[in-house]
């Protein structure tokens, strides 16, 4: 259901945060493990965050290594929605951590692996970048606020 919602939200990021209040409503209706698994909802939020993440940005490596120095607008096009789906799920993990469904390590947790994904010492892209800037432009306040977040 979780991941249901997601990709739904990808797909409007413009009612990002109608899917945090709906994402909040599941969790709140429900206290018990999803899916089959032990895991308890702030966990399968952090994975399927995590999971959506990586997928968006493996296919925007392809992307971009296809398109090479090919200057196409429909490559271009791509490019954008992908990157869109990107900020908009960024938008969302804000959301989400507005309504206390992740926690602030979470959220650090977030920016480490955009930032410095596997502890790579490379400069992070400009996408990355763009990422990070998304998740803190909608929590900066209330995460600088937040005493667990002065790690």
């Amino acid at each position: 259901m979780i991941r249901t919602l997601f990709k739904r939200a990808l797909l409007d990021p413009h009612y990002s945060e109608t899917y945090a209040d709906l994402t909040f409503g599941l969790y709140t209706v429900s206290q018990v493990p999803h899916e089959g698994s032990n895991m308890p909802f702030s966990g399968l939020l952090v994975d399927v965050c995590h999971a959506e993440f990586e997928a968006l940005r493996a296919s925007f490596m392809e992307m971009l290594e296809e398109a090479g120095g090919c200057d196409s607008d429909e490559a271009e096009l791509e490019l954008k929605k992908t990157k869109d789906k990107m900020l908009a799920l960024m938008t969302l993990i804000g959301n989400l951590f507005l309504r206390r469904l992740m926690s602030s390590s979470s959220i650090g947790a977030v920016l480490a692996d955009i930032l410095c994904p596997k502890g790579e010492a490379e400069l992070p892209a400009a996408y990355e970048i763009e990422c990070a800037i998304g998740i803190l432009k909608s929590v900066g306040a209330t995460l600088q606020a937040d005493p667990a977040s002065e790690q």
